[in-house]
């Protein structure tokens, strides 16, 4: 502790100015005077004083004791804090643990914190944020363990790598207009696909995700072949029917064998497809993240040939309505219908 005699504005009394005010006290100095010297306001140097003056037979002695104006500042002091939200927001948790652990919605926490308060179903008051949530996950205080977090054990930096490849399947990302990695207008698309069990013929699954929207679609196709995709990208396009072009504006995904040919696709569309470099997944970023959910349902080593298409459209349904916060914690489905009533209304 740093002992001085000035005093520093916006600073509480130390012990030393505490006993200078026992001594003028006993000098008969008036409290006016005293303040004056420490360099304090009147107010500071009357309330220290009747705080500091002990009691007797139920009377407060007007004798000033600076050991007991110091003990009854300290004792204030543990007791000058913030409470914790945590007994207030019950509800709150309650709601947030349902839907993180709800097989039907199986949603992340900043997912179910985002989304309860843009529907305003709890004030500031008896609510928290997200950080908060997972600092009282990390405490032990909630009913959910930080290994149920789908991805807390799963995330690894890695660095950028840009390697040269020797196929040349079509227009390289390196052409693909800038407003598309903006993410700031729809109709742009990343491609991949899911395996299950690799060994033998096996069916796989085609997965694409608007890059403005989020939204995701899922698509069985029988093998892992450069026909079987083109044949269910045209089938895809053909659902939304004369305004698939303005919906599928650019497609984007990797050199695997089974997009080889994807190119063919330009001669009957106005839609354009680019290839991103080899081993660089991060530029597919967004569509590897929605694959990486879809895990949740489809395991690795899994036989995608028992998955119905019942099934597939369920887990489409679920990853759709899991709210995000670059969204606003809305759903991709609800902006992804935003967007197609803009197109189908021109």
């Amino acid at each position: 502790m740093k002992y001085t005699l000035e005093h520093v504005k916006n600073k509480h009394l130390s012990i030393c100015e505490r006993t200078l005010i026992q001594l003028r006290l006993k000098d008969g100095r008036t409290v006016y005077s005293i303040a004056r010297e420490i360099g304090c306001a009147y107010n500071t140097v009357k309330n220290e004083i009747r705080r500091g003056s002990r009691e007797m037979s139920g009377r407060r002695r007007r004798g000033y004791r600076a050991e007991t104006g110091q003990t009854t500042y300290e004792r204030n002091r543990a007791k000058c804090h913030r409470t914790g939200k945590f007994p207030a927001c019950g509800k709150f948790i309650y709601c947030v643990e349902s839907s993180f652990s709800s097989p039907l919605k199986q949603w992340s926490v900043d997912a179910a914190v985002g989304r309860l308060r843009l529907e305003k179903k709890f004030t500031d008051e008896d609510s928290v944020c997200t950080k908060t949530i997972y600092n009282w996950i990390h405490k032990g205080l909630l009913n959910v363990k930080v290994i149920d977090l789908p991805e807390s054990l799963k995330r690894k930096k890695h660095g950028k790598k840009m390697r040269a490849g020797k196929m040349r399947l079509g227009t390289s990302i390196e052409k693909r207009p800038a407003e598309v990695a903006e993410r700031k207008t729809f109709g742009h698309w990343e491609l991949d696909t899911v395996v299950g069990k690799k060994k033998g013929r096996n069916a796989v699954v085609l997965t694409l995700v608007e890059r403005l929207t989020d939204f995701y679609m899922t698509r069985k196709i029988p093998a892992k072949m450069a026909g079987a995709v083109n044949s269910k990208i045209s089938q895809i396009k053909t659902e939304f029917g004369s305004e698939a072009d303005k919906i599928f504006i650019t497609l984007t995904t990797d050199r695997g064998l089974e997009f080889a040919s994807l190119a063919e696709t330009e001669k009957t569309g106005k839609t354009k497809v680019y290839f991103a470099h080899p081993y660089s997944s991060y530029e597919r970023g967004i569509n590897e993240r929605h694959n990486r959910i879809l895990r949740r349902y489809v395991k690795k080593g899994a036989t995608i040939n028992k998955i119905t298409e019942e099934e597939l459209e369920q887990y489409e349904d679920l990853i759709n309505g899991l709210p995000r916060k670059r969204l606003g914690y809305r759903t991709p489905s609800e902006v992804f219908n935003e967007q197609l009533d803009l197109i189908y209304k021109l």
